[in-house]
Formats: structure tokens, C-alpha cells, sequence
């Protein structure tokens, strides 16, 4: 809120400047003006007289004769302050009525509530005598600050803004005030003589309309308004409506929906064309004037056994609005079709580690009550949700099965699947779908497939990874060290360097899932045998 005192006053003058000659208070003590003419006389230059003041009331002062005052006996100026700040005028008069026209007349509205003080000086700032001759002063309270009005009271704009100004009037001069915009858009409020604001630009396509308050600046209160209106932008707006869900739908049959197209704005609406998912159509174009709509027959017509879905997009010279909405549906068949689905789905254990596998039990089912099934296969895959998602999840393995006759399934099966190395651990789906080839024509292609939940671990792991220095091995079980073992000699100390001159040493260390065999023959030379890495120490690969 910016406050701005001071009205311009009426005809009465009340000047900046004045005198500061104080001499005595005359007369003693502190008054009060009443709403009639009160004289007081015997005043000299040099006096100065008390008065108390309410905020936004009217007061006058005067030496002229047509207000019972005296002026003829010398040449009179008035001078008035706040009586707490004596070094800065509120007003001041000289010359302006009575004989001669050298009498002082000063009105003035008061900004606060307090004590003013009154100077009476002679011509130039002076002082006299305090004996005859003498001026009669007189005063009075002339009203208060009423009849706020504003002119004029409203300004309408259009969408690209502008500026304006208004004026601020009272019944009578001199009254403060205070103003305010409830409306950002509003600003740039100054006081100039007028009140001066800004209109911002709408870049929206509604009407808006904001207000500029004016307030008592002694009370606070609400006193006056002036009304901006904006219109807003000119342009179409795009609103749909209708239900695009439209079911369950028999291969090679139709369904039908009503697309209603609304124009919201405040022009003409251009429809140019309508895109539409696969299986969805009905096709239009043309214009659709203010406040008006069109509807538009769509059309679903499945050629497969599958969930349809997606958006349909109304393509028009719209610049606001939304101009899309989802539609959906199911192609079905007969009930003379197989239905494969997977049931009994189990994994040997929940947490696997990277690069090894797991034993996955499952049965198909054809749950189709007249048609039986040929042979399919059943396909694996990796997945980091339940949902199957062709080209996105990972292949493991598929694996044929026989025929399934109505409402029969196979025994429970087994499956190895191999978890593969560049898998990062966490969670993880194995997906199994019967079908997996999409060979045979079903009733339904969505209930193929179903998931089971594993926990992939890291392939090292503190308390699994180890180095383990094996003194007593020879070669049982793996051909390739029987070769050697007669080399062996038994070394009881790990430290392999402190182990005599020609022994053969051997180490076995699984590290990161894989395993190691680190060996030196008589110290000096080794060999690295076939699905092994040579090591030179417990610890460290060779270079």
C-alpha cells in the first residue's frame, strides 16, 4: 500500500514557508475549535496560540473581516507547525483577504491527532509591542474529510493492457489518503495531482477484472474503488468429453462411441483431422463456432484377440485447451479357441546368486472348454517388473511342450535357468509365458504369462569368496592334475616360500564366483591347466 497526504486544497491559501519569530503563547493554555466562529482578540506579532487537532478534520484560521477577524491596525501573517516539530511548517499565509487584501487566511486538514501551533507575526516576520493597537483573530472547525469520490469510476482494456489515471476528490480539500490493487496486474500506482496505473498484457483467454482501493488516510478505512476490466486473448480452446472405453469386442466385430469436440473459447475452433491408435477410427474435420460442439462417431474394430489402447489426438488451430483423450478396448474370441495359461509357478529358492541358476516348477493349462492345443512353447524370461514386454525384458531359454487337449495340462515340469553374469543384484521377476512363440490362435493373448519373485546377490560376498591352501590334494576327480601328483610333497607351512627347494604347491581359491587353482612346481615353473587361471601367490593374478 503506497499513502500519499495533502488533497489539493479550495480556494484558502496555505503556502510552504512562514516565520518562526515566537514570542509568547496568547492567550494561555490549549484550544479547542468548534464548528462555529470563535474570536479571539488583543492578538500582537509574535504571539503564538495552541490548538488541538483530530485527524481529517477541517480547520481555519483568519484575520479577515468577513469572518468577524481584524486586520486594519497592521499587516498580519500566519504561520502554522506541529507543535512537536517546530523547525518544519504545515502551513502559511499572508496576504489574501480583508481590507487591503493583506489579511492571512489559512485552511488546512490535519494529518494526525495532537497539538498545532498557530504564529501570528507582523508583516516580514516581525513582532510588536504587546499593547494597542490590536488584531482580532478568529477560528473555527469546518468540517470533515467527506463525500470521497472517485472520477471516473471504472476503465475497460483489452487483452494487450495499457495505463490510465483517475482523480481523487472529497467534499472539501486538504484529506489524506492511502491506495492499494488487489490485482498484480494493476501497478505502478503513483499520485500526481491523479492517481496514475499500469495494466500488464493477459496472456490468458479469460475476462479479468481487478479493483484499486482507496482508503482514509486518518481512519483506514474504505472510502472509494475504482474497476478495471481486461478482456482476454481471442482464440479457440479445445475441450472433449464422451466415454472411450469401449469394452470387450468380438474379432471382426464393431462398437461404436460419441467423441463430442467443445469450443471453450472466443473464436472459431478449425478442426483440420483426427489421429487415432490402431483399431479406433471415424474421421472429421470442419470449423466449430464460440460456445458451440460437434460429435464424432468413433469406431473399435479389433482384428486380434488383444487389448487395444492409446490417444486420440484432434488436431485444430486451438492455442489453449486439452485436444486428446484416452481411449481403450478388447478384441475377444469364441469360446471355440484354446486358452493356455501357466499355473503352480514355484522357484527352487528366492535368493540366487549372479551367474548361477535356479530350478523353475510350472504346469500349462489349455482352460478352454472345447478346443484343444497344439504344440507351443514356453519361454523365460528376465525382468525387472511382472509385466512382459517384448524386446524389453530378457530371453533365458523356451522349451517345446506337447499338445493340451480342453481343460487338461501337462504334469508339473521343471526348468533350469541360468541367471547371467552381467546382472546387477536386487530384485527381479522370472517371467514364464505359455505361448511364448505366439504360435496358437487363443481366446485370450493376455493371461500368457505370470511371474516369480527372486533376489539377485552379488557375485562376491565376504562370507562365500575364500582362499583356501589345500596340503593334502591330489588331484581326485579332476584328470588334469594326475599328471602331477607324483610331484606332490607335502608342505604343512602356508607360506609357500619358506616350503623346501622342489616342492610342487598347490592353492584352490574361489573368488567372485569363479574358481582358481594357483600351483608352483618345484618353485620355479608352472603350467596352467585347461578352466583354470594361474596365480603366482594366494592373492594376487599373475601378470
Amino acid at each position: 500500500m503506497l499513502a500519499f497526504f495533502g488533497l489539493s486544497a479550495n480556494a484558502q491559501e496555505c503556502l510552504s514557508g512562514g516565520c518562526s519569530n515566537f514570542n509568547n503563547q496568547y492567550p494561555s493554555g490549549t484550544l479547542t475549535p468548534t464548528t462555529s466562529w470563535t474570536t479571539k482578540t488583543a492578538m500582537n506579532g509574535g504571539n503564538w496560540t495552541l490548538f488541538n487537532v483530530i485527524c481529517g478534520n477541517i480547520y481555519e484560521w483568519t484575520y479577515c473581516e468577513a469572518y468577524g477577524g481584524v486586520s486594519t491596525n497592521w499587516d498580519a501573517q500566519l504561520t502554522l507547525y506541529d507543535n512537536s516539530n517546530l523547525t518544519t511548517q504545515l502551513c502559511y499565509s499572508d496576504d489574501y483577504c480583508g481590507n487591503n487584501a493583506d489579511a492571512p487566511y489559512i485552511q488546512w486538514t490535519a494529518t494526525f491527532t495532537g497539538t498545532v501551533r498557530l504564529l501570528t507575526s507582523v508583516y516580514n516576520c516581525a513582532t510588536n509591542a504587546p499593547n494597542p493597537p490590536f488584531n482580532t483573530l478568529v477560528y473555527r472547525q469546518a468540517g470533515s474529510c467527506t463525500g470521497w469520490s472517485v472520477s471516473p469510476t471504472s476503465a475497460s482494456y483489452t487483452a494487450s493492457g495499457g495505463s490510465g489515471s483517475f482523480n481523487v476528490s472529497t467534499t472539501i480539500g486538504g484529506c489524506s489518503f492511502t491506495y492499494s490493487s488487489n490485482a498484480s496486474w494493476i501497478n505502478n500506482i503513483t499520485w500526481s495531482g491523479v492517481l496514475n496505473y499500469n495494466v500488464d498484457a493477459n496472456t490468458t483467454y479469460s475476462l479479468r477484472t481487478g479493483y484499486i482501493y482507496i482508503y482514509n488516510g486518518c481512519t483506514s478505512s474504505l472510502v472509494a474503488t475504482f474497476t478495471v476490466t481486461e478482456d482476454g486473448l481471442t482464440a479457440p480452446e479445445i475441450s472433449l468429453s464422451g466415454n472411450m472405453n469401449f469394452g470387450n469386442v468380438q474379432v471382426g466385430n464393431t462398437s461404436q462411441q460419441t467423441l463430442t469436440i467443445t469450443n471453450t473459447g472466443n473464436a472459431t475452433l478449425n478442426v483440420s483431422s483426427i489421429a487415432y491408435p490402431t483399431g479406433f477410427t471415424g474421421s472429421w474435420s470442419g470449423n466449430i463456432t464460440v460456445g458451440n460442439y460437434h460429435n464424432v462417431t468413433v469406431t473399435f474394430t479389433p482384428s486380434s484377440a488383444i487389448t487395444y489402447g492409446g490417444i486420440i489426438t484432434i488436431n485444430s488451430n486451438a492455442t489453449s485447451g486439452t485436444n486428446t483423450i484416452s481411449c481403450s478396448g478388447t478384441g475377444t474370441q469364441s469360446s471355440t479357441m484354446p486358452d493356455l495359461v501357466i499355473q503352480n509357478a514355484s522357484s527352487g529358492t528366492y535368493n540366487i546368486v549372479v551367474g548361477s541358476s535356479v530350478i523353475v516348477s510350472y504346469l500349462v493349462k489349455n482352460i478352454s472348454t472345447t478346443a484343444n492345443a497344439g504344440p507351443s512353447y514356453v519361454s523365460f524370461h528376465l525382468s525387472s517388473d511382472n509385466i512382459f514386454q517384448s524386446g524389453v525384458d530378457l530371453f533365458l531359454v523356451d522349451t517345446l511342450i506337447p499338445s493340451i487337449a480342453s481343460t487338461n495340462s501337462t504334469p508339473q515340469m521343471n526348468q533350469q535357468v541360468n541367471i547371467p553374469v552381467s546382472t546387477t543384484s536386487g530384485p527381479w521377476y522370472i517371467l514364464i509365458s505359455a505361448d511364448g512363440s505366439n504360435i496358437i490362435n487363443e481366446s485370450n493373448e493376455t493371461n500368457n504369462t505370470t511371474s516369480i519373485p527372486i533376489n539377485v546377490l552379488p557375485c562376491y560376498d565376504a562370507s562365500t569368496d575364500y582362499y583356501n591352501l589345500e596340503t593334502n590334494y591330489y588331484g581326485t576327480g579332476d584328470p588334469a592334475f594326475a599328471d602331477c601328483q607324483n610331484h606332490y610333497v607335502n608342505c604343512l607351512d602356508p607360506i609357500w616360500n619358506s616350503c623346501p627347494w622342489d616342492v610342487d604347491k598347490w592353492s584352490f581359491y574361489k573368488y567372485q564366483c569363479v574358481s582358481y587353482v594357483a600351483f608352483m612346481v618345484n618353485k620355479s615353473w608352472g603350467y596352467v591347466f585347461p578352466s583354470y587361471k594361474f596365480f603366482n601367490s594366494s592373492t594376487t593374478p599373475a601378470p
